[in-house]
């Protein structure tokens, strides 16, 4: 094999394991998960600490030396970190994803560094700062987003690729680009490089003893009396010293590999769950809890696939399709329907235009009023029965999963009179502005 042959199949394997075309979803998702557990594991700590620790202890790692950064004031730290939990909440909303993310990645290098200052450090939070930055750089906020949400409603017209909004260029569906790969690839790494790491770093300063020697077994139970553990199963294993023997190996081996991620969907099914289990397991046996790296395995889940199967096994329990009726020749109906279209994953939607194709609605349909449905949004449920207005979309919230939350409050005492009044409010504030843009009039 020459040389071009050599580079031509190295640049194969680099575009497939960064440039595979892929759907936003599973980028999307990643960042949901990934912010919002940050923003539940950060709500309450507070790193103001720093600002009264004795200046004794202040032992700056390379970072913050090299940046001159030092301990800022208690007031400034409160207030950083109050930004950095909105930034959080924001990133996995997705609402002004770019700026949030980046907002995020700039506190967190602060703060969740600033413990490392005083003598221990760890990577846990450096693997967190990693994959903030990288969903920083990303187009993370294409799915799954508030951000996302907007630019359909902004879609006013047809065409799979919109219409111009006022002031503003054509708003596109999004595509299946590498755009959405190379930032999950980049947490891959980022992973396979910490454990890979430490797999070295064993072999490094204990050699071989570190797998046939009785250092696992001592330190089962060392842990055991100190940190008090959940359970006994530390000191079981350590009565048997060829369990605790396999167990060393074993998790050498899989730190050692695990940056065959990159490069084989095997190996990805094999070691990154196996590399989840000997974490859990540590957790339960010694009472370390690799909490920062837990989330990050959600990068490893082909959130697409599972949806889609997810979605077939819901479709096969609950069949039927719910028809919706709405103004062709409305803005604001349009963008609705947009909205019910960007929340039905499960397919479960038919949407019937009233204004333009009433001729093969009234033939199928012979109960309704075309008058209506241009007046209130109307739909069909899979038994026949017929809702308008508020109760409409009340029913669209118990057939769209994303919505559950809300159906106990559509369902309160004065929830319906409350949303038919506001429901009505606007249906009749939509009609007098479509007259003003020369659009349908009823």
């Amino acid at each position: 094999m020459d040389a071009t042959s050599v580079g031509d199949e190295s640049a194969s394997l680099w575009r497939r394991v960064w440039c595979a075309p892929a759907r936003p979803v599973n980028l999307g998702f990643c960042r949901l998960i990934f912010f919002g557990w940050l923003a539940a594991f950060y709500f309450s700590v507070d790193f103001s600490w720093a600002a009264g620790a004795p200046a004794s202890l202040w032992k700056p790692v390379w970072l913050f030396q090299v940046l001159h950064l030092g301990v800022l004031p208690e007031n400034t730290l409160d207030a950083m970190q109050i930004l950095f939990r909105i930034a959080l909440v924001m990133s996995c909303i997705g609402l002004l994803t770019r700026g949030a993310t980046a907002a995020a990645f700039i506190a967190g290098i602060y703060l969740l560094g600033l413990g490392h200052n005083f003598g221990k450090t760890g990577h846990g939070d450096a693997a967190l700062v990693w994959t903030m930055g990288i969903l920083a750089l990303s187009r993370c906020g294409d799915a799954w987003s508030i951000d996302r949400l907007i630019r359909v409603a902004r879609r006013r017209g047809g065409g799979g690729g919109g219409v111009a909004w006022p002031g503003r260029g054509p708003i596109q569906r999004p595509v299946i680009s590498a755009e959405y790969t190379w930032p999950i690839r980049a947490v891959w790494l980022v992973l396979s490089c910490v454990f890979f790491g430490a797999g070295v770093s064993k072999l490094a300063k204990s050699g071989m003893d570190w797998v046939f020697s009785d250092n696992f077994s001592n330190l089962l139970i060392q842990h055991h009396y100190i940190y008090h553990p959940m359970t006994r199963l530390g000191l079981w294993i350590a009565d048997h010293p060829a369990l605790c023997m396999m167990l060393a190996a074993g998790t050498i081996l899989i730190e050692l590999a695990f940056p065959l991620v990159l490069i084989s969907r095997i190996a990805r099914t094999v070691l990154a769950p196996a590399m989840f289990l000997i974490q859990i397991g540590i957790g339960i046996m010694l009472s370390v809890w690799f909490t920062q790296f837990i989330v990050c395995y959600l990068f490893f889940v082909p959130w697409d696939r599972l949806g889609a199967a997810i979605a077939r096994t819901l479709r096969r329990l609950a069949p039927g399709r719910h028809v919706v009726f709405y103004d062709g020749q409305c803005g604001l109906c349009q963008a609705s329907v947009r909205m019910l279209q960007s929340l039905d994953w499960l397919g479960k939607f038919d949407y019937r235009d009233a204004a333009n194709d009433w001729t093969a609605i009234s033939a199928r349909f012979p109960a309704l009023d075309r008058e209506a449905c241009l007046r209130d949004m109307h739909a069909i449920d899979p038994a026949g029965r017929i809702r308008a207005g508020f109760d409409a979309y009340r029913r669209f919230a118990r057939a769209l999963p994303v919505m559950w939350p809300l159906v106990p409050l559509a369902h309160l005492p004065g929830a319906a009179t409350i949303g038919r009044r506001v429901y009505r409010w606007i249906a009749d504030h939509r009609v007098r502005a479509c007259a003003l843009d020369g659009s349908h009039v009823t």
